[in-house]
């Protein structure tokens, strides 16, 4: 039991005969002349032996037994974990990031540099998250909150439809937007990690099927017997995106200066790729064939695809003609 009570405490505000009134432990009530009486507690911290002053509240907002409470779990953090409570409020204080919209902006200015797709994660994100949660203080938000959301999208809300991928979407970048917050340290905790797909939208299935050997011979048979329907050009381009497996627009809007063709590779630089990381892709003997007769047919052009008809946007590449 401490050296305080409730009328004394009162007694010691309304008379004001000293600052500081010690409860024990630490704790001290505190008077001063001028403005609110509060609650201070004196601690030594463990790395430094430095003495210090923390402000747990006024007496107003703090009762007591609150006071006391609040004093014993400091006195508990300092002992055990070493927290220093003074440098936690500053860090505290110091924080720029105090509402998931600010954590947002600044994991947005990495996925800038990670992602070729960090627009439309931007768009997913003000669609679905900011107007919801993006004023709410990181420390405020809870997994309900974040499967309220999941849940919303999921099953359909308002005039929306059910978007179950869109709800595993925003599950996945949930949980990168608060993995980012813990490693900046301006949160302990990530309120989207416990959830799983089957929390969200459910599991996934492959949009389509990998073709098989036998299918691959049957696509491109069928193809060089409508040459009218599907130009030379247009062949040649499926025929690579299976030799070096890229993403169509890797291919199609590739210059000539990306491919060694002395040395069969070619040099896919990072920034026209999603992940925004370079690759060396080798080229067989099939791919250089097919290569070396798209410059031929390319006519001295800088791309590998040039256009053919110059679009409103005037590109230069075969990717004008791609909707």
């Amino acid at each position: 039991m401490g050296n305080l009570h409730d009328k004394t405490v009162k007694k010691l505000i309304k008379e004001k005969s000293s600052v500081r009134h010690s409860d024990g432990d630490g704790l001290y009530l505190m008077t001063p002349k001028r403005g609110d009486a509060y609650w201070m507690l004196r601690y030594t911290t463990p790395a430094t032996k430095l003495r210090r002053e923390y402000t747990i509240g006024k007496v107003d907002d703090w009762s007591l037994a609150d006071a006391r409470d609040e004093a014993a779990k400091l006195r508990l953090a300092i002992k055990r974990e070493g927290v220093d409570p003074v440098q936690e409020r500053k860090k505290v204080n110091q924080n720029p990031f105090k509402t998931l919209n600010d954590l947002y902006a600044d994991y947005h200015q990495l996925r800038q540099r990670q992602i070729a797709t960090h627009a439309k994660e931007k768009s997913l994100y003000e669609r679905e998250v900011a107007w919801r949660i993006g004023k709410v203080g990181l420390d405020k938000i809870r997994p309900l909150d974040i499967s309220e959301i999941l849940r919303d999208i999921a099953n359909g809300y308002g005039d929306k439809p059910p978007r179950p991928t869109i709800s595993n979407d925003v599950m996945r970048m949930l949980k990168r937007i608060f993995d980012h917050g813990i490693k900046l340290d301006v949160t302990q905790f990530n309120p989207a990690s416990p959830f799983r797909p089957k929390d969200a939208g459910g599991e996934e299935q492959a949009a389509n099927d990998p073709m098989t050997e036998t299918e691959v011979v049957e696509f491109f048979t069928k193809l060089r017997a409508i040459p009218a329907q599907f130009s030379r050009e247009n062949y040649l381009a499926c025929a690579l995106l299976i030799a070096t497996c890229t993403r169509k627009m890797e291919l199609l809007a590739a210059p000539w200066h990306e491919f060694d063709l002395p040395n069969r590779v070619w040099h896919l630089p990072k920034n026209r790729t999603k992940k925004r990381r370079a690759i060396d892709i080798p080229l067989s003997d099939a791919a250089l064939l097919w290569l070396e007769e798209l410059k031929i047919r390319s006519c001295g052009s800088e791309w590998v695809f040039p256009a053919r008809r110059i679009s409103k946007k005037a590109r230069t590449h075969m990717s004008a003609r791609i909707p």
